[in-house]
């Protein structure tokens, strides 16, 4: 089994050339791309059947970048970007309900 089994997956996502799903198996590495990927152990195929996919026609083409890739490394993941400055900061101008409340002099506020 040199060239493995075409699969294809049947629900969403389906993964990009920039973004593909990976799917992890004991022996196995598969990179899905546009629902498609390449198996060549039946284990795996096996565990992708229980998990949504099916066997692919011939016609289909295969994967972009050939056939399933097996890496040592973890897939790359998106870089977090930073979250955005706080857009009422603590000032004059700010949400009051952001900014602590003033008790005028004189006041019950629980203190002397």
């Amino acid at each position: 089994m040199a060239e493995g089994l075409k699969l294809r997956k049947l629900c969403p996502p389906f993964g990009t050339p920039e973004s593909p799903i990976w799917e992890f198996g004991y022996d196995e590495q598969v990179r899905v791309v546009g629902g498609l990927c390449i198996v060549k152990s039946p284990a795996m195929r096996d565990r992708l059947v229980k998990m949504g996919y099916e066997l692919a026609t011939e016609d289909e083409a295969p994967p972009a970048g050939g056939e399933a890739e097996e890496n040592d490394a973890s897939p790359a993941t998106d870089e977090v970007s930073p979250a955005p400055a706080n857009p009422n900061p603590v000032d004059g101008s700010s949400d009051p309900a952001a900014a602590p409340e003033e008790q005028p002099p004189g006041s019950p506020s629980g203190g002397a």
